[in-house]
């Protein structure tokens, strides 16, 4: 199932599309412009900003671009999971495709937020059938996580992987690809999923 990205903001947020489109290009610009005044409470630097939305839009259009989505869909067939969880996991729209191909996935992420508030109204949107799980969701295990894009911005990401490894057998998470440039300022943390993980092939991790 393809999703017009730019269509859901734009009627989420009731804009002109153009608008819409114009802002996802440059909403990166103005988080990075905004960072140094939350650089001491990032709690509310995620809580306080609509950008995320369109960030994150512009961020999923890309990766629809360069086939990463279609990746993910095969990986998911092939290897078939029966349920899983998005930590961290923004508009929602990866856990929207691992239940495109049948995974019963649940959405976590980092603070209830707008950002929270519009996956939750795509989940709806679209029928998505995904549930939301505002408290820690690592009190069970998971035969999968998704934690694209996330470990970058915790203070402590070898914490999160160290417990990860305790509860799911299989990650997706992009440390290869991760820039940490003038534009991206709350990437405060660099991270490697190993030695708890090994890499299988590009995003996809297994547990040691």
């Amino acid at each position: 199932m393809t999703r017009n990205l730019y269509k859901d903001l734009a009627d989420y947020t009731g804009r002109d599309p153009n608008l819409v489109r114009a802002r996802c290009a440059s909403a990166a610009y103005e988080l990075a412009w905004l960072w140094p005044q939350y650089e001491d409470n990032p709690e509310a630097y995620y809580r306080e900003t609509d950008l995320y939305q369109f960030d994150l839009t512009d961020y999923q259009q890309r990766l629809r671009n360069d086939s990463t989505h279609t990746w993910l869909r095969q990986i998911v067939r092939d290897y078939g999971w029966s349920e899983g969880l998005d930590w961290g996991g923004g508009i929602g729209e990866w856990a929207m495709i691992l239940a495109d191909e049948g995974v019963s996935m649940s959405y976590h992420d980092l603070y209830p937020s707008k950002t929270w508030d519009y996956a939750a109204w795509r989940f709806e949107r679209h029928r998505a059938k995904v549930r939301m799980i505002p408290d820690d969701p690592l009190g069970r295990d998971w035969p999968v996580v998704v934690i694209m894009d996330v470990l970058e911005h915790l203070p402590d990401p070898d914490t999160l992987l160290e417990r990860l490894a305790q509860r799911t057998e299989y990650l997706f998470c992009n440390p290869d690809q991760v820039p940490y440039t003038w534009i991206l300022p709350q990437h405060i943390s660099e991270y490697s999923p190993e030695p708890w993980f090994t890499q299988v092939e590009h995003h996809l991790w297994k547990r040691n």
